[in-house]
C-alpha cells in the first residue's frame, strides 16, 4: 500500500495481505506450531469436583433451639459459610488435617469454591458450593478433595456442637436463676405458715388463724409470678432435653455432601482444539498486523503506479523476474519466454517515443547498484538488433563493467583506451556472437578518474560518431546516486531510461535520482521496472509463446517467412537475419578513418558534423 499516493480502501488492504501473504502464513504457522508444542509437551491436568450443601433445611441447631435459619438469616449464614469454605483458614485447617495422610498436602491451596443456586425446590434457602481442584494426578486430586470436604464437615459439626453446648449451658443457667427467684419468693411467705403451725401447737388458735390468713393472702399475691416461672422452667427443661438429644446426634450440622469428589475422564488442560483455535486466530491477527507494519515501513517501489507517480514519466517496460542461472541475455537465449516478450514490448515503447524526437542515443541507468540496468541494456540492445537495427552497446560503467560478461566479449581494448588515445574506435568495437547487427564497445581497463574522462570533449565526439554510424546507441551507465558518471553522460543522450527494481528501489532514492536528473537537464522519458512478479507484468495471461507448442511452432514458421530462411531456429538460438546492404554492426570498416592527434592514432574526424 502506497502511503503517499494510494487512498486506503478494502482493495488496498487486501492487496497488502496478498503481497505479504508469506508473512501471514509463516507467522500463523509459527504460532500454531507453538500451540501444538504446548499442547503436546504440557502434562495433562484433570479436574476433581465435589459438591457440598453448607446450610440445610433440617439444621439440627435450628431444630433444637427453635430458631429458624430460613429467609434473610439463612442467606447470611450461607454467605458466611461460603466465605469460610473457600477461605485461607479452611485451607490451612485442611492441610493440617491431611498432614500424615498424603505427601505434600500443600496442593490443597489450589482448591477453589464456587457458589451456585440449586434449581431444585428442596434446596431453597440453602447454599450449594462446588469445590474443584486441578491436578496432573487425578487420583491424588480426588483424595485431597475428599479430605478437604470431610475436614469442612468435621469443623462444621464441631462448630454446631459447640453452639449447642453454649445453648445448653445458657438454658441451664436460666433454669437455675428461675429456681433461685422462686426460692426467694417462698422464703418470704413460708415463715407465716411456720408461725401458724407454732401458734396452733401452743393452743393460740386465734394467732394461728391470723397467720394462716396472712399466708394465704401472700400466696395469692405471688402465685401468678410463681406459676409463670414454673411454666418457663418446664419449657426450658424441654429445651435442655432437646439440646442433649442434638448433642447425641451422629451428624450434628446442617452441612452435607451432595456429591463426593469425582474426576473427569478427559483432561481439562491442555485443550487441544481450543489451543489450535486460539493459535490460529492469534497467529492470523499477529501475521496480518506485522504484514501491515512491515508494509508501512517498507520504502521500496513495488508497483507500476508508484513508480509513475514518483517519477512523473510513464513506465515503458515491465520486466518479470526470470531465472538467470543459464543466461541473463534472455532475449537471445530464450526468445519465447515472457521476459523476452517484455523486452520486445519495451523496444516498441522506445520506438514510439522516437516518432517525434531524435532517439539515436539512449542512456540506461538506475538509482542504485544491482537494480538490473545492465541486464535491461543488454537485452534491449539484443531485441533492437533482432528487429534489424544496427545497434552498438557502450559499456559506460567504467567502475564495475558487466556488459562484457553478459555478451561474451573481452574487457580490453575498450572505451577507456579510445578516450585516452591508446586504440582507435574501430579497434575497440566488438561484434556479439550469435546476435547479428549488435556490436559492443567494452569499458576497457578501469581508469582512476572515470567522471573526468567521460565529461571531456572526446567522450561527446565519440558518442556523436557512434550516433552517425549506428541506428541506435545504448549507453550502459553507472547508477546515479553513488557516482556522477551517469549525470555527465546524460548530456550526451537523446533519451534517458531509468531502471528500477521492484521491492528493492527505495522511494527516497528514486525521488533523489529524479531530482538529480532534472538538475542536469537529462531527457528522462520513461522508467523500466525489473524483477516484477508475473501478476504485476500481466504476463500470467495464457497468450505467450510458451503457452503451447503449437503457438511456438506458429511463431517459428512466421519468423522463417519473414527472414527468408526455411529452417526452424533451434530452442535457445536466435534466427539468422538475411544480410542487409548496409554494413552490419560487426563490420567496423564503415567507421570513418580519422587523422591522429597528440594522444594517439587517428580517432576523431577533423570536423564532425552535428547529428540531424
Amino acid at each position: 500500500m502506497d502511503h503517499q499516493f494510494d487512498e486506503p480502501d478494502l482493495r488496498s488492504y487486501l492487496g497488502v495481505i496478498a503481497h505479504r501473504k508469506w508473512w501471514v502464513i509463516g507467522i500463523t504457522a509459527l504460532v500454531l506450531g507453538v500451540a501444538i508444542a504446548m499442547s503436546v509437551l504440557t502434562d495433562p491436568v484433570y479436574r476433581a469436583k465435589a459438591t457440598v450443601q453448607t446450610v440445610g433445611l433440617n439444621d439440627p441447631v435450628a431444630a433444637v433451639t427453635g430458631q429458624s435459619r430460613n429467609g434473610l438469616d439463612g442467606n447470611r449464614l450461607a454467605q458466611g459459610e461460603f466465605a469460610y469454605i473457600g477461605g485461607a483458614e479452611m485451607h490451612f485447617n485442611a492441610i493440617a488435617a491431611a498432614t500424615g495422610q498424603v505427601d505434600n498436602p500443600n496442593e490443597m491451596v489450589k482448591i477453589k469454591a464456587s457458589e451456585r443456586q440449586a434449581s431444585d425446590s428442596s434446596y431453597q434457602s440453602t447454599s450449594v458450593v462446588d469445590l474443584t481442584l486441578l491436578s496432573s494426578d487425578p487420583d491424588r486430586a480426588k483424595l485431597l478433595l475428599n479430605i478437604y470436604v470431610q475436614t469442612y464437615l468435621g469443623e462444621r459439626r464441631a462448630s454446631d456442637q459447640a453452639m449447642l453446648l453454649r445453648a445448653l449451658a445458657g438454658v441451664e443457667a436460666e433454669i437455675e436463676q428461675l429456681n433461685k427467684e422462686i426460692k426467694a419468693i417462698n422464703d418470704k411467705i413460708d415463715p407465716l405458715l411456720d408461725q401458724a403451725v407454732d401458734a396452733q401447737a401452743n393452743g393460740n388458735t386465734a394467732l394461728a388463724d391470723l397467720r394462716r390468713r396472712q399466708y394465704d393472702d401472700k400466696r395469692a399475691d405471688v402465685q401468678p409470678a410463681l406459676s409463670a416461672k414454673y411454666t418457663t422452667i418446664n419449657n426450658l427443661s424441654q429445651n435442655v432435653n432437646n439440646l442433649r438429644f442434638g448433642l447425641g446426634m451422629t451428624n450434628g450440622s446442617g452441612a452435607s455432601v451432595v456429591s463426593s469428589a469425582s474426576v473427569s475422564k478427559t483432561p481439562v488442560s491442555p485443550n487441544v482444539p481450543r489451543n489450535l483455535a486460539l493459535g490460529l486466530v492469534f497467529g492470523l491477527f499477529l501475521g496480518v498486523s506485522l504484514a501491515f507494519l512491515r508494509d508501512y515501513f517498507d520504502d521500496s517501489i513495488q508497483s507500476k503506479e508508484q513508480v509513475e507517480r514518483a517519477t512523473g514519466v510513464p513506465a515503458l517496460g515491465l520486466i518479470p523476474k526470470f531465472d538467470t542461472e543459464e543466461s541473463e541475455l534472455v532475449a537471445a537465449a530464450f526468445p519465447a519466454s515472457p521476459a523476452a516478450e517484455a523486452f520486445r514490448s519495451l523496444r516498441t515503447s522506445v520506438k514510439f517515443l522516437g516518432v517525434d524526437r531524435d532517439m539515436r542515443v539512449v542512456q540506461v541507468t538506475s538509482p542504485s547498484p544491482s537494480e538490473g540496468k545492465t541486464v535491461v541494456a543488454a537485452n534491449l540492445a539484443t531485441v533492437f538488433a533482432q528487429a534489424g537495427d544496427r545497434v552498438v552497446l557502450v559499456s559506460g560503467d567504467l567502475r564495475r563493467p558487466r556488459v562484457e560478461e553478459l555478451l561474451g566479449v573481452s574487457l580490453t581494448p575498450g572505451l577507456t583506451g579510445v578516450l585516452i588515445g591508446e586504440v582507435s574506435l574501430p579497434q575497440a568495437i566488438r561484434p556479439v556472437d550469435g546476435v547479428p547487427n549488435l556490436s559492443v564497445l567494452p569499458a576497457g581497463m578501469p581508469p582512476p578518474n572515470p567522471s573526468e574522462l567521460l565529461s571531456g570533449e572526446r567522450a561527446r565526439r565519440l558518442v556523436d560518431v557512434l550516433a552517425q554510424t549506428y541506428d541506435l546507441v545504448l549507453l550502459d551507465c553507472p547508477p546515479i546516486l553513488p557516482v556522477t558518471d551517469a549525470l555527465v553522460l546524460a548530456r550526451m543522450a537523446d533519451t534517458t531510461l531509468l531502471v528500477t527494481s521492484a521491492k528493492k528501489t527505495s522511494r527516497r532514492g528514486l525521488d533523489r535520482t529524479v531530482e538529480l536528473l532534472t538538475q542536469v537537464g537529462a531527457p528522462l522519458v520513461g522508467v523500466v521496472m525489473s524483477s516484477l512478479s508475473k501478476d504485476a507484468t500481466y504476463s500470467h495471461e495464457p497468450y505467450g509463446y510458451e503457452a503451447s507448442m503449437s503457438g511456438r511452432k506458429a511463431y517459428d514458421r512466421s519468423y522463417d517467412l519473414i527472414s527468408g530462411y526455411g529452417s526452424q531456429p533451434e530452442t535457445g538460438q536466435v534466427a539468422q537475419q538475411p544480410p542487409a546492404d548496409a554494413p552490419l554492426a560487426g563490420q567496423t570498416s564503415h567507421l570513418p578513418a580519422v587523422p591522429g592527434n597528440d594522444h594517439g592514432p587517428g580517432l576523431w574526424p577533423s570536423e564532425l558534423p552535428g547529428r540531424g
